[in-house]
């Protein structure tokens, strides 16, 4: 008898705190995620923006140079080169928690609070969460982003924790917006979002401008306080298009100057376009891992051969980038790059030795790769965000999440679609925010449909004047919702 009571005991407490305890776990994973890679794991193009971290006089935009920025703020600050690393996957499972709290406090439901826990431990998420990839901070920021909307759009009582809310929001969208080139199609679809009980409708679009505003600006303004050189990045797309758009004889007799008309027949006929498609730049005749020359001193005369390459051959380009497009959407299981299990050399002497947790980490994503490919392949998280999509939108009328499932879906499809002019390889990590994305939009209909099936009246959006009144739940969540500075439940009329 005394035991069947304590157990009882043990099962209220936990429905008590059950927001307690889903932080709890949230901390637990996010330890569990940082330990196994920490510093963090590094290719290429990470070590590149850590040396630049270190030493900003040769900042560059080759990548946008916010995170590179941020890296050397976390670094001055914490003395850590792991730091990065740390803020990328705190930004993770703090969004994953929060997610948490709020299907728990909408569904009333411990077990389907539980669900967005598990997305960070997903094969397709855990296999890259800890490589220091601008994608990882794009996917992450949106995500913190979009779990703070909703939040947001709940309404919260409280005038000062709505501002930080709203502007947390704000910076976390802007962020992603510099953080890649292509990153901006994205954001467009999640401004429509950008809105809470009582928001004027001039407010949003100030803010959805000024979000776009400060995305813009980054480069410009750190470029003010330290300047950055010019790298011309998309000089690397021309240059695969070029080769593809004219044949080696043309190249010979273009009005270019002698210097780019060199690099552009010894790429041509090192690597004939039949032998290669993207990625010239980084995979022919490159032998010391830098920006070519041509590309800082030719980049307005590549720019004009690029651009009467496309009026004279329109068909001709139209063929090759849409075949690259589908290469990239549908990429070959020997083509696919997932994954990055290591810390390329460096001049900084930073090594890593893959310990017992990354070796499983990488068998566990090996594992998937071979009897679940399509996870890793962009097609299938293109028509994933179609679907979710084109099921949230007839859903409007009936409420609930259908708005935001909506947004996020259209967010991940228009990033796919926006690679369509500018594919350079096929990797992974460049679908990654519609990975991620999409799986919160399916939580977000299941949570929808498990409101349906207890016949809870849908969730209003900002700004309905008809109150409805919340899930019946188990745990006692308005009193946590007041503690947190929710608006109450409105009384049903």
């Amino acid at each position: 008898m005394g035991s069947r009571t304590s157990a009882a005991a043990g099962r209220t407490w936990v429905a008590a705190h059950w927001t307690g305890v889903l932080v709890a776990l949230g901390t637990a994973l996010f330890a569990a995620n940082v330990a196994p890679v920490y510093p963090g794991l590094m290719s290429w193009d990470s070590v590149r923006q850590l040396e630049q971290a270190v030493d900003l006089g040769r900042l560059d935009d080759w990548h946008p140079p916010v995170m590179t920025v941020l890296w050397r703020v976390l670094m001055s600050s914490s003395g850590s080169v792991g730091s990065l690393l740390v803020a990328q996957l705190a930004l993770l499972w703090g969004s994953l928690t929060l997610l948490s709290v709020y299907v728990h406090r909408r569904g009333g439901r411990r077990l389907l609070s539980l669900l967005p826990l598990g997305i960070g431990l997903l094969p397709y998420v855990v296999s890259i969460s800890g490589v220091i990839w601008k994608d990882q901070q794009l996917a992450f920021a949106l995500l913190g982003a979009v779990v703070l909307l909703l939040h947001l759009r709940e309404g919260i009582r409280r005038v000062w924790l709505r501002n930080t809310t709203i502007a947390v929001t704000v910076l976390l969208l802007a962020y992603a917006g510099a953080v890649r080139y292509n990153a901006l199609p994205a954001l467009v679809p999640l401004l429509f979002l950008l809105t809470w009980p009582g928001a004027a409708r001039r407010g949003r679009l100030l803010l959805a401008a000024g979000t776009v505003a400060l995305s813009l600006a980054a480069t410009p303004v750190i470029d003010a306080v330290r300047p950055v050189q010019e790298t011309h990045p998309a000089a690397s797309i021309m240059v695969d298009d070029v080769l593809h758009l004219y044949t080696v004889a043309e190249l010979r007799t273009a009005a270019v100057d002698p210097p780019l008309e060199e690099y552009l027949v010894r790429m041509a006929t090192s690597c004939p376009p039949g032998e290669f498609d993207v990625n010239y730049t980084w995979r022919c005749a490159n032998t010391t891992g830098t920006v070519p020359a041509v590309f800082l001193t030719h980049h307005e005369q590549l720019r004009g051969l690029y651009l009467r390459g496309i009026a004279e051959h329109p068909l001709r380009y139209a063929q090759f980038r849409l075949g690259v497009f589908a290469d990239f959407l549908d990429t070959p299981p020997e083509q696919v790059f997932v994954s990055w299990y290591g810390i390329q050399e460096n001049a900084l002497g930073l090594t890593f030795a893959p310990g017992p947790a990354v070796e499983l980490l990488a068998s566990y994503e090996a594992f998937t790769a071979r009897n679940f490919g399509f996870l890793y392949r962009p097609f299938f998280w293109l028509l994933a965000a179609v679907a979710v999509t084109a099921v949230a939108w007839r859903r409007r009328p009936a409420g609930g999440h259908a708005r935001v499932v909506a947004g996020i879906g259209a967010s991940a499809a228009v990033y796919i679609v926006s690679y369509l002019p500018m594919v350079i390889g096929y990797d992974y990590r460049y679908v990654y925010w519609p990975a991620v994305g999409v799986t919160v939009a399916a939580v977000l209909l299941l949570l929808d449909a498990v409101l349906r099936r207890r016949g809870v009246a849908p969730h209003r959006e900002p700004g309905a004047t008809v109150g409805v009144p919340r899930a019946e739940e188990d745990t006692a969540p308005v009193a946590v919702g007041e503690r947190l500075g929710r608006v109450p439940p409105p009384v049903p009329r």
